[in-house]
């Protein structure tokens, strides 16, 4: 038997060179025969099988062999521990430690696929009509938000006809976020599909699991009347059910999240990742025609329409404002003006703010914070019984939290007593009615001019703000001498028709 490339050589002796077959046989060292079989180009080298060790497992070793197999068949009984069974490595390493075993891995690995056959289960290929349907799922992701590495999660939407993703990150996966999700994915989609397919979600799922759900959550059900479409479940374990979107989760984290992003607050990384959900209108699957873009264009026509108004994607709950004029949302505060004092409200937590409602009048809304422990004040909320109380201004939280030190510092500049008290009450009204930019300015000029107090920073702010307006109407004039003329009205003609209608 031959190698390629004596074959090859033989051939070009033989029909490029025109050498005769005693010749080519004289020349390669081999024999007539041989040349003669290949030099017409009648037969092809054969490629030697390469021969396998003989198996050296005797019936003992095939024992020790089945035994480990039947631990991991009694382990899979126990809770939590049906993932944990023998490897064909881990089955050659015990083999070798507690048995003396000096065979290969390839011939124990041979006979563990032939003890242990792996079934595995065939995945049919599916086709969706446009508008269809939809598939969500959540994910999570590593972000660095504020220069602090948090854990963030991926509320991930999925057309199935057209493929388009819709991806957002949310904090936590309470029913809020996941309600604004579907209202932000639908609105994304331009429509609703007839059809959402999901897992078992606690937040979605309160009996039952996959084709046996026999209640769901109320919120959802809500959300579902909304915007008019049905829901279906995976069977529990069956994540191939919905492989689209679980396939989206993994692009996201390579393709988006990778390097971990680096941003100041969610709503920045949210505009990345709608940035890329948009850019993906222009990728190409494979084995798909066209472009995400041009079957979401098919598919879109299909799309339900979006209600009249958006679905309102919060926690509501009712709480009594407490006597620090607080009220809890999970394991925070957050302020409320103080007249609401011991009365109930309104409290409505949205995904990244909070509203607190009134006699139907939101008083107050603050941005959520996801830190447990944590107090959220406005200064405007405790300003009335600062001036009731100025001698608690110092200590108070209110104003520790939310004024700057510079400004907190004009105390020391005030008298003493409760007199200075009051006035720096005052102060802080200024505050919240003119800004803190401004104050400072005000303050700044103040003190160059070696007097501090309320009347002359309530002065000097006037003062500025008075420069700024004659400024603006300074500009104004320039601006209107190189504008177009405009002629002045003439009223005669109005004058002439009441007259007209003073004779009648």
């Amino acid at each position: 038997m031959i190698k390629v490339d004596q074959y090859q050589r033989i051939r070009h002796l033989y029909t490029v060179q025109g050498l005769s077959q005693r010749a080519i046989a004289r020349e390669l060292g081999i024999s007539r025969t041989t040349v003669q079989k290949y030099c017409r180009g009648g037969a092809f080298p054969e490629s030697r099988p390469r021969k396998r060790a003989a198996t050296v497992m005797t019936d003992q070793i095939k024992g020790w062999i089945q035994g480990y197999l039947e631990e991991d068949k009694q382990a899979g009984t126990l809770r939590g521990a049906a993932k944990q069974r023998h490897t064909a490595w881990r089955i050659f390493e015990r083999l070798r430690i507690e048995h003396g075993f000096q065979g290969s891995y390839e011939s124990v690995a041979r006979l563990v696929r032939q003890l242990r056959p792996e079934s595995r289960e065939v995945f049919i290929p599916l086709a969706w009509d446009p508008g269809d349907a939809m598939q969500v799922d959540w994910g999570q992701a590593a972000v660095f938000l504020a220069g602090t590495l948090v854990k963030g999660h991926l509320f991930c939407a999925r057309l199935c006809y057209s493929a388009l993703p819709f991806v957002v990150l949310y904090p936590a996966e309470r029913y809020e976020f996941l309600l604004d999700g579907h209202r932000q994915a639908f609105e994304f989609f331009e429509g609703v599909p007839r059809r959402v397919i999901y897992d078992n979600l606690r937040t979605v799922v309160k009996e039952g699991w996959g084709r046996y759900v026999t209640q769901k959550q109320r919120e959802f059900r809500l959300l579902e009347a909304h915007y008019a479409f049905t829901s279906e479940f995976c069977n529990p374990g069956k994540g191939h059910e919905k492989g689209l979107v679980e396939g989206l989760v993994g692009w996201i984290r390579r393709n988006i999240l990778t390097p971990v992003p680096r941003a100041d607050t969610w709503e920045e990384l949210n505009r990345l990742l709608r940035q890329r959900c948009v850019g993906y209108l222009n990728h190409h699957i494979a084995g798909r025609p066209g472009t995400v873009g041009a079957a979401y264009e098919e598919e879109r026509p299909y799309l339900l329409p979006l209600p009249e108004k958006p679905l309102d994607t919060c926690r509501v709950q009712q709480s009594q404002i407490r006597e620090d004029s607080l009220v809890r949302v999970d394991n925070n505060f957050y302020s409320a003006p103080g007249y609401l004092v011991g009365q109930w409200v309104t409290v409505k937590a949205y995904p990244f703010r909070v509203e607190i409602w009134a006699q139907g009048e939101c008083v107050a809304q603050h941005q959520r914070c996801f830190e447990a422990g944590r107090t959220i004040y406005e200064l405007g909320h405790y300003i009335e019984a600062l001036e009731r109380k100025p001698r608690a201004v110092c200590q108070a939280k209110p104003v520790r939290e939310t004024v700057e030190a510079r400004i907190r510092a004009i105390r020391s500049l005030l008298p003493e007593g409760p007199s200075g008290d009051r006035e720096f009450v005052q102060i802080l009204r200024l505050l919240l009615e003119y800004g803190q930019p401004a104050l400072l300015a005000a303050l700044e000029q103040c003190q160059a001019c070696g007097t501090v107090s309320y009347e002359a920073i309530r002065f000097q702010l006037l003062q500025n703000l008075q420069a700024i307006s004659d400024t603006e109407v300074a500009a104004s004039a320039e601006l209107g001498a190189f504008g177009p003329a405009i002629a002045p009205t003439d009223l005669q003609a109005y004058d002439e028709l009441l007259k007209v209608g003073d004779s009648r």
